[in-house]
């Protein structure tokens, strides 16, 4: 553990995967606590985006 990040807490969006996993691994080793947040599917973006 680095301790860059000690007594640090992040919130991580999409820690299940991909880049925000890699971060949230990276924020671990380095002290920071760490929680992911994840929102089902139907519930990401609520249809607020419009279409192409």
């Amino acid at each position: 553990m680095g301790g860059r990040l000690a007594n640090v807490v992040a919130i991580i969006t999409g820690a299940g995967r991909g880049i925000g996993r890699a971060t949230a691994e990276l924020f671990a080793r380095e002290g920071a606590r760490v929680s992911e947040r994840r929102s089902p599917p139907s519930r990401r973006l609520g249809g607020k985006l419009p279409r192409a």
